[in-house]
């Protein structure tokens, strides 16, 4: 078994069109507790009697939109996470829907796996749920595990100078002994962390495989064919890349590669590239003061527009606007 939350989340979708309300509730309820409101004012009063884990808040309604709508729940209810489900495409609606308070932010019309997995981020980090702390000074060396981890469990990633002075809870601890600069690194994590049990990054499918001895997850191996694909992307991920590059490098067929891939990842072959990417952006907006042009040319991005479109894809907010909210700035 897995680390699970002890409850499903409970979700309020809230969208003035019926049709949007009904498919967000088909979509969210085998796995959460879904309540709908038509507008923003109805939205407030279910807050008012009812705890709520997650909003889904569309932008344009009647009575009282979105935005005002965000600021009134932010207000009453700061911890509560709101992430905004709109058709509307405007990077600088985006950015002041984040600074009105939302954390994250969602495109009509949605991929079913990719707001699922967002309402469970936003809970896991509601909640302040415990997770797996990946620590290495290798900005790219666990992204693998982060994304298979993600799907089921909250994912801490940070070098190992901020892991020992994080406050975050680790059910375990990922090191990589290989990535770090601090070779005392791994008995300075247990002192700091003793109650969580340390594994050491060997190869995917032996930390998964530790991780779900421990409890921690219920194992996800992958097949030895998408573990190469994986493996071939994690050490190509700066150059121009391909379904077809990758298929070829795994002896595959183009087709059965984008049969097999996404289901064992959830994730289109390409998709899981620009996530790679994203997650190791992540780390350099955060812990670097590269320009975004050099960021680009270091993930293997054509060039800073094609990088921001395929960043703001993934985690809904330019690269920029990123950094400053991490930075706190």
């Amino acid at each position: 078994m897995g680390h699970e939350s002890a409850a499903p989340p409970t979700v309020l979708a809230v969208d003035d069109d019926p049709g949007v309300r009904e498919s967000l509730g088909l979509t969210l309820e085998e796995h959460c507790r879904v309540l709908l409101a038509a507008d923003g004012v109805e939205a407030l009063e279910k807050l008012r009697v009812q705890p709520v884990d997650v909003v889904l808040l569309d932008l344009l309604m009647p009575r009282m939109d979105g935005r005002e709508a965000l600021v009134q729940i932010h207000a009453r209810h700061p911890r509560t996470p709101v992430i905004m489900v709109t058709a509307v495409d405007d990077v600088r609606t985006i950015v002041e829907c984040v600074k009105l308070g939302a954390c994250d932010y969602v495109k009509k019309p949605w991929d079913e796996d990719g707001l699922i997995a967002r309402v469970h981020a936003a809970t896991r980090e509601c909640r302040d749920e415990p997770g797996v702390l990946l620590v290495s000074d290798d900005v790219a060396a666990l992204a693998p595990l982060h994304l298979a981890l993600e799907p089921q469990i909250r994912v801490v990633e940070t070098t190992v100078a901020s892991a020992l002075r994080s406050t975050f809870r680790p059910i375990a601890i990922v090191f990589d002994a290989l990535g770090a600069r601090m070779r005392p690194g791994g008995c300075s994590l247990q002192e700091r962390f003793p109650g969580a049990p340390l594994v050491l990054m060997r190869t995917l499918d032996n930390v998964l495989t530790q991780l779900a001895g421990h409890g921690v997850i219920s194992h996800a191996g992958l097949n030895t064919t998408v573990t190469a694909a994986v493996d071939f992307i994690a050490g190509h991920y700066a150059e121009p890349l391909s379904v077809t590059a990758v298929a070829n490098a795994v002896n595959l067929s183009v087709s059965r590669l984008a049969h097999v891939f996404p289901e064992t990842t959830g994730l289109a072959v390409m998709d899981y590239v620009a996530r790679f990417r994203v997650n190791i952006a992540r780390r350099l907006l955060h812990e670097t003061s590269d320009t975004l042009d050099k960021i680009a040319t270091r993930l293997g991005f054509a060039d800073a527009s094609n990088f921001s479109r395929t960043f703001k894809s993934v985690d809904g907010l330019a690269p920029g606007e990123f950094r400053r909210n991490a930075r706190g700035d």
